[in-house]
């Protein structure tokens, strides 16, 4: 019998996957900070269990069940929406679920589960050789999130930073073949000028917060 050779896969998957596992390693490093301050240090194990669990429950679902074409797109406009999302709870109902364990879980493993599936779909995809490659660029992917993670955690708004991570997994999609460009684009344009936004609100609190003070030091001396 003679080998087939598989079908080519198109390189914007490599890409895509680069996009969602930057996505995933930024989101735990980043989540950490936040949840340390909303919480405390001995809760930001989470962020390293939680998106675990997020990775493998896929895998082990589409064992028993294979995915279907479309599950791919769903996968990675669900991830665009509940990254900002997570955010978004945290800063509006994070203080007042503060002792609630199950609000938390929910906050970090919904993305990830989002996340994971898009990850486990496009190694599915790959055949052959396609499969080292497809994991190179996976690990290629997380070193660039490695890399972001340190700057990224100087001199912006951490939040800010999460939500717009939404915007990875919108590249990823178009980068799978998505059709849906304009509508795409549009919510990562939406995503990055929020969070734009948002950080020139923080800045503009901090400095008429540091004003005052400034002057009660230069009025005692």
């Amino acid at each position: 019998m003679i080998d087939r050779e598989p079908a080519p896969l198109p390189y914007g998957h490599y890409g895509a996957i680069a996009a969602v596992a930057c996505a995933v390693l930024l989101f735990e490093v980043l989540m950490t900070r936040i949840l340390s301050v909303t919480l405390s240090y001995h809760f930001a194990f989470l962020t390293i269990s939680l998106p675990m669990l997020g990775l493998a429950a896929p895998g082990v679902w589409f064992s028993l069940e294979p995915p279907r074409p479309s599950t791919l797109f769903v996968a990675l406009y669900a991830s665009a929406v509940a990254l900002p999302g997570a955010v978004l709870a945290i800063v509006h109902l994070g203080a007042s679920r503060r002792g609630d364990l199950f609000f938390w879980i929910a906050v970090i493993l919904l993305p990830m589960l989002a996340l994971g599936t898009a990850i486990c779909v496009l190694l599915l995809r790959a055949r052959g050789n396609q499969i080292s490659r497809m994991y190179a660029a996976d690990l290629g992917g997380a070193a660039v999130g490695a890399l972001l993670a340190v700057p990224l955690l100087h001199g912006l708004s951490t939040p800010c930073v999460v939500a717009a991570l939404g915007v990875l997994p919108i590249v990823a999609a178009i980068l799978a073949g998505s059709r849906r460009h304009l509508v795409s684009l549009a919510y990562a344009a939406l995503l990055i000028g929020s969070a734009v936004w948002a950080m020139s609100r923080i800045g503009r609190r901090s400095t008429k917060s540091g004003r005052p003070r400034r002057a009660s030091r230069s009025s005692t001396r």
